[in-house]
């Protein structure tokens, strides 16, 4: 997927390229196994003129990955208090 939007802001008051990299993450639980979703994600902003930057979005496809599923119980602090 790919997205483009011009945005305003005051607090871009530069001139460059800057880039963030995340990984968004997903959690589904079925039966005794929880499948992890994860697609990276890039952030693009490119600002030719101050306050107005180009933001570029760049995001991949899921990847899941299967493992079993552990419930696991709070731990009981009444001893610690």
């Amino acid at each position: 997927m790919f997205g483009v939007r011009i945005e305003f802001k005051l607090a871009d008051m530069w001139v460059g390229v800057f880039w963030k990299r995340t990984t968004e993450t997903s959690v589904e639980v079925a039966g005794g196994e929880a499948q992890i979703m994860t697609r990276p994600r890039i952030d693009v902003w490119i600002c030719l003129l101050p306050c107005v930057p180009l933001h570029l979005l760049i995001v991949s496809r899921w990847s899941a990955e299967c493992v079993p599923y552990v419930d696991f119980k709070p731990l009981d602090l009444g001893a610690w208090e």
